[in-house]
């Protein structure tokens, strides 16, 4: 798309040069692990199919940091927007709002990174409502992150066809016949939404609903002592949650992010959730204590809440002596109410780079993406990130 075909970085499959499938390659990787953000508007996850969408296509125009950046924020504007008003309604329908509004944000996003005049963005946009799509059930497998570079390769594939001149209906997204109608949602209009308070940088690769648990447990942990003295482990939860973290007695990995069972006796007994802690899963080398927990372990249904941002999860835990300790949790860590340090960034940063470099190259690479300058192109930022260049030193 006006650059050099082929030098389009990617993770995993290293070097390819058709865009779509690097969108695709970065939206699955992105979002393959659940450990990225959450949007409470959205009740999905932005950056992992803005980014995915952006970074083909601007390292291909060799556009700087800056300029992605600024179509981020845009296409994220866009989600949360719609999402703030609708998100709720269609989520409960069993649709992936990552995906549904994902493709939408991104070619937002594309449009303002590449400058299309505004007949061609809205014609891309009318496009993208016709490539909406992902839903639920796929929670828990490896189709949900399938949803994410889907939805990133299909704003690509928009805002291509919308730069050829092909047209869309201007009611695509909320005419009568348009997407949000066909999802079952009445249109409410867009809203403007605060983006500092609505993400939530995820500090454990798990579901975000699982998040609050996760909290609640490593925080009880140093007033247990002995878990082998645990008698009872309640998880109080909104319905929402309840129906999200479905899997009591998770399988798989992917299943255990989707686990409140999982998540909360892994952390009240190991006191930390990492990746290594899903991996167990698939390995086999779950501890016996953490099942003995899970075992344990029942769920309480809160009262129904209006919307992500007003979730509350609380642990309760009852010892064979009787004691009773409990924590409740509003905003979980990486909320702008708790916002994760730059070491905890960092942390979590060599926490996904483990299989690939050491923990000193991870923080090397971390310390070149959290401090490059806005006018560095985008290629050479991830030549460097990924290790097929030397933006690194």
């Amino acid at each position: 798309m006006d650059g050099v075909p082929g030098q389009i970085p990617t993770p995993v499959t290293g070097i390819v040069g058709e865009t779509e499938r690097a969108a695709l390659a970065w939206g699955y990787c992105g979002h393959f692990l659940d450990y990225d953000d959450v949007s409470e508007a959205i009740i999905g996850h932005p950056s992992a199919v803005l980014f995915a969408a952006l970074l083909p296509i601007a390292a291909e125009r060799r556009a700087p940091v800056g300029e992605v950046l600024e179509a981020f924020l845009e296409g994220y504007r866009f989600m949360a927007g719609w999402g703030a008003r609708h998100a709720e309604e269609i989520y409960s329908r069993g649709w992936h709002t990552t995906s549904v509004f994902g493709v939408l944000g991104a070619a937002k996003a594309l449009a303002r990174l590449l400058r299309l005049d505004e007949e061609a963005a809205q014609h891309t946009i009318g496009i993208a409502a016709s490539l909406s799509s992902g839903v639920r059930a796929n929670f828990g497998s490896r189709t949900k992150p399938l949803h994410a570079g889907w939805a990133a390769g299909a704003a690509v594939f928009a805002v291509k066809m919308g730069r050829l001149g092909i047209d869309s209906s201007p009611e695509a997204l909320t005419g009568p016949s348009g997407l949000l109608a066909a999802l079952g949602s009445v249109d409410r209009g867009f809203e403007e939404v605060d983006l500092r308070g609505d993400v939530v940088l995820k500090p454990y690769p798990s579901c975000g609903y699982s998040l609050r648990l996760i909290d609640a447990a490593l925080a009880l942990r140093p007033r247990i002592g002995d878990v082998g003295t645990i008698a009872r482990v309640t998880c109080i939860v909104s319905p929402r949650a309840d129906d999200v973290l479905r899997f009591r007695q998770p399988a798989s990995e992917n299943e255990g992010r989707f686990s409140a069972e999982f998540a909360t006796a892994s952390a009240l007994v190991d006191g930390v959730v990492g990746l290594e802690t899903f991996a167990k899963l698939s390995d086999g080398s779950v501890p016996t204590a953490v099942r003995d927990v899970i075992g344990k372990t029942e769920r309480s249904i809160d009262e129904p809440v209006a919307s992500l941002g007003e979730e509350r999860s609380a642990v309760e835990v009852l010892m064979s002596d009787g004691t009773v300790v409990r924590e409740e949790v509003r905003y979980p860590t990486g909320h702008s109410q708790r916002p994760m340090s730059r070491t905890q960034r960092s942390d979590k940063f060599t926490d996904c780079t483990s299989w690939i470099w050491s923990t000193e190259e991870g923080r090397k690479r971390f310390d070149a993406v959290d401090s490059a300058p806005l006018d560095q192109p985008t290629e050479s930022l991830l030549e460097g990130l990924l290790g097929t260049g030397s933006a690194v030193s």
